[in-house]
């Protein structure tokens, strides 16, 4: 919430903007940087969504998709903790308990993983008689 839409990542998260609008991809560290000011800019927190996506195309051709969202929220303060291979786990929030993604518990980050799973298991579900 309030970042301009030119400025809003979409599938880009790690293409980040740099000067004349262009994307350049970035180390942890940069985006780390770049999402950090740019959320202090919004006075230090932002309501955001993850968008995620999965697809189906079966033998006949047909296909299905379906997407799912996540709230989390951001926040110019980053933990001292990193999660490897998604670096932007320690600048967001977990809605649900108010810690950083980095700081959850196992059960707790059980819990969000069974979240997903469970709208991907729904969608193979409801397309099983097209396997």
């Amino acid at each position: 919430d309030g970042i301009p839409d030119e400025k809003q990542p979409g599938p880009y998260v790690r293409r980040i903007s740099v000067e004349g609008g262009e994307r350049k991809k970035a180390t942890d560290e940069e985006m780390l940087d770049y999402y950090t000011k740019l959320i202090a800019g919004l006075g230090g927190k932002a309501k955001g969504l993850w968008n995620s996506a999965i697809a189906m195309v079966t033998r006949s051709g047909k296909s299905y998709t379906e997407s799912f969202t996540r709230e989390t929220i951001l926040t110019s303060e980053r933990s001292p903790r990193k999660t490897e291979g998604e670096t932007l786990n320690s600048v967001q929030i977990d809605p649900s308990t108010g810690k950083y993604f980095t700081d959850l518990t196992k059960k707790e980050w059980l819990r969000l993983q069974s979240e997903r799973e469970r709208g991907y298991i729904k969608f193979f579900e409801s397309h099983l008689d097209e396997l």
